[in-house]
């Protein structure tokens, strides 16, 4: 901290000079400091009055003036790291800090939000200070044109949602004509709420996916009606392992999910059940991969993925629930027939399955920026984890005032039912007190059984949810309001701070009554921060009951069944460890989860570096260096290969040794160039090899898909997952690698429709 309070020093010290200069002499800051970019000058020389200028604009146009402390987190940030500032300090108004700072060089800075609402507000409320200072502004958003997409992003700050930047990274590289590309270079990222964008949505990689016209429709329904009638329990487990204890628990059931990773295994007895019902000889046999892909998601669908969970059904449409902020993902699917899968379990039409056609994980994706930050409420706790993914170190910044909220002692119950029944009480007497209440639920499901108590109690309430998301921010900016009862599936990212007034504060404040531990203790601190902001009063309290789903998933079974029978005897501070414990060990498993992701997409990212890279090297009219790069392997095949495809073409070129056919079909290429003209040619041969390029890689995807669907089954045989992949990736790419190859030669030199393949 202390290079911190040097440089704050140096930015209050130059305040009261700054703050004489005029409207334009502080416009004119922005030019010096690109010229001395430009002459070679690091932002180190000029940062601290940089900040100082960025203070005074700040002032002028929003009346408020920067805290020392928001001085502080814009330094961090602008080097590169996290930023933990606790909730209510001011986060959208330090982001213009680093963007400043970082955006006069002109590469690009994209300052990236959990979704589209914060992403405007953010272009709106910071855009002005930025303009004043002659920084270009833009905004993203989903279903914008290609033509205005693409302005967005010339301009020096672009402001969007995590998502939407990872979706236009993949289709950039699936782009038939590079006038279609719309990002530039990856330079600078600034990501707020990061522990929910780089860690919690991590779970799930970026996934572009097509429709492709499903052609098992009756095989879907089948199969959901033969595992609807198998049995199953659920374990948590970090990777398969068939001890004796695990074998008894699960040797009368007919498969078991992971409720860590919401995977599917089949026990021996499944397994016997599924090859009788549909006649198979074995079902891991590579015949039987799309069968085997069908089955597995049947599996997911009945047994781990929930509805008002997972998702909820709206207009007939299966909606998939984000996990962490209780929002409806918008056009997003399940990929790999899992939402066909959820689709037949619910009877509903089975739409087109979807394709994958490019993918990467959240984090390799961010990780391709030059440089990132981040700030968050809560980012302390798992600092490990940014740092040996990410490579930033979090800093805590102090809060401008000190927090005055009272956190009362965790509550314990026996029974889930107990549980709501004292938090409607709970409610009854704060709202008597004419405190408002913030109730945090941890799904929908849970959501509406408190609903349902409230309203026996008769108590009003508002509900925000992703069945009633529309007018979110007003449910949260009244949450503040005197006796107003608000109940929320999750707070982090809503964006809005409620506000209380000089009234509800003589009466004790907001009120956050926590209904679960959630998975990860930062998730519950994001709760409690939502009451005490900015030093004003408040009171947090967490209800919780044996019946929850962390200690029943994460916790010692035998001990939580031995509390809930002796539970008046147990005294409050043995339960509140196996609390403590489970939620320990739910936050292991996840960062193993996501660990195991990245070393996953780590395999396949080596390859998809390479296809990019070819792709980038046909855009840009590099075709015939492909085409010549391919031909030795080409020729060293053919001569090689005893086939009839191969001896078709030695023959039809009267060639012996590769150096012949070398030299034959560079004749036969050359001769094509001068029939159709150089210009033409290079458009022919543009689209055939990424048309190529791109059917092997999707059809790498979709495979490698099904692969990972089944790999932990490997581990039954004693095998490293990861290792287990790795051998099968390289194989398989390897092998397509020879195809592309193979398909590029012979169809710009043998027998293609050249028609057909140019550009409209």
């Amino acid at each position: 901290m202390k290079e911190i309070d040097i440089f704050l020093k140096k930015v209050n010290k130059l305040e009261k000079q700054i703050s004489e200069l005029s409207d334009e002499d502080l416009k004119r800051k922005t030019a010096e400091y690109k010229q001395l970019l430009k002459e070679g000058k690091s932002t180190k020389t000029f940062e601290a009055e940089a900040f100082a200028v960025v203070r005074e604009v700040t002032k002028r146009i929003t009346k408020k003036r920067l805290y020392d402390v928001q001085i502080m987190a814009g330094y961090v940030l602008a080097q590169g790291n996290i930023a933990e500032i606790k909730a209510g300090e001011g986060k959208t108004l330090i982001e213009v800090l680093p963007t400043y700072i970082n955006a006069l060089d002109g590469k690009g800075v994209h300052v990236i939000t959990t979704n589209e609402y914060l992403a405007k507000r953010d272009y709106e409320e910071i855009g002005p200070i930025l303009e004043f200072l002659g920084i270009t502004v833009g905004l993203i958003y989903q279903g914008m044109s290609i033509k205005d997409k693409k302005e967005a992003y010339k301009k020096d700050v672009t402001y969007g949602n995590n998502t939407e930047f990872g979706f236009d990274y993949l289709r950039d590289n699936l782009v038939k004509n590079k006038k279609f590309i719309v990002q530039r270079s990856l330079n600078f990222a600034l990501i707020d709420e990061a522990d929910s964008i780089l860690l919690d949505e991590a779970i799930t990689p970026l996934v572009i996916a097509r429709s492709k016209r499903l052609r098992n429709e009756s095989l879907y329904k089948k199969v959901d009606k033969f595992v609807k009638g198998l049995s199953y329990k659920t374990i948590v487990k970090e990777k398969v392992k068939n001890n004796q204890d695990q074998y008894e628990y699960l040797k009368d059931v007919d498969y078991y999910i992971d409720e860590s990773t919401k995977n599917a295994f089949l026990t021996e007895k499944g397994i016997a059940k599924v090859e009788k019902e549909f006649k198979l000889k074995n079902l891991y046999s590579s015949f039987n991969n799309e069968f085997l892909s069908i089955l597995m998601q049947s599996l997911r669908a009945n047994g781990a993925i929930k509805k008002d969970v997972d998702y909820i059904i709206q207009n007939n449409e299966i909606k998939i629930i984000d996990k962490f902020t209780g929002r409806i993902m918008k056009n997003k699917k399940y990929n790999d027939g899992l939402h066909e899968a959820i689709e037949a379990k619910e009877n509903l039409l089975i739409g087109f399955k979807s394709e994958v056609v490019g993918t990467i994980a959240c984090q390799n994706f961010f990780k391709l920026y030059n440089k990132l930050s981040g700030m968050t409420g809560t980012a302390y706790s798992s600092k490990t984890e940014f740092l040996n993914i990410y490579g930033m170190d979090v800093m805590k910044i102090p809060t401008n005032k000190k927090i005055q909220r009272i956190d009362h002692n965790n509550r314990f119950f026996k029974t889930e039912k107990e549980k709501f029944e004292a938090v409607a009480e709970e409610i009854q007497e704060t709202i008597k007190k004419k405190q408002p209440v913030l109730i945090g639920t941890a799904s929908i499901e849970k959501s509406e059984m408190l609903c349902n108590i409230l309203d026996n109690h008769h108590i009003t309430y508002n509900l925000l949810n992703a069945k009633n998301d529309a007018k979110e921010a007003e449910i949260v900016k009244n949450a503040g309001e005197p006796r107003t009862v608000t109940i929320s599936t999750n707070m982090a990212g809503r964006g809005t701070n409620i506000l209380i007034n000089e009234e509800v504060a003589s009466y004790g404040g907001l009120k956050v009554i926590g209904t679960e531990m959630y998975e990860a203790s930062r998730i519950d601190e994001q709760l409690r921060g939502r009451a005490g902001r900015q030093g004003e009063v408040g009171e947090s309290i967490l209800f919780l009951s044996l019946e929850d789903s962390l200690v029943k998933l994460y916790g010692n079974k035998n001990k939580i069944e031995n509390y809930k029978k002796r539970f008046n005897k147990i005294p409050q501070q043995n339960i509140e460890k196996e609390f403590e414990k489970a939620q320990h060990n739910c936050e292991n498993l996840s960062y193993t989860y996501r660990k195991n992701i990245i070393e996953f997409d780590n395999i396949i990212g080596v390859n998809r570096n390479n296809i990019y890279k070819y792709r980038s090297q046909i855009l840009n009219a590099q075709g015939d260096k492909v085409f010549y790069s391919f031909l030795k392997d080409f020729c060293e095949f053919v001569t090689k290969s005893d086939d009839i495809f191969a001896n078709n073409i030695l023959i039809e070129l009267n060639s012996h040794t590769a150096t012949q056919l070398e030299e034959k079909i560079l004749k036969k290429y050359n001769k094509k160039k001068k029939e159709f003209g150089e210009k033409e040619f290079e458009k022919i041969e543009k689209n055939i090899q990424l048309n190529i390029f791109d059917q092997n890689w999707i059809e790498y995807l979709n495979n490698m898909s099904i692969v990972l669907d089944n790999i932990y089954l490997s581990a039954y045989a004693g095998h490293n997952p990861i290792e287990k992949f790795a051998v099968i990736s390289k194989k398989a790419f390897d092998e397509l690698c020879d195809k592309i190859k193979l398909d590029i030669i012979t169809n710009i030199i043998f027998g293609v429709d050249y028609d057909k393949c140019v550009e409209n």
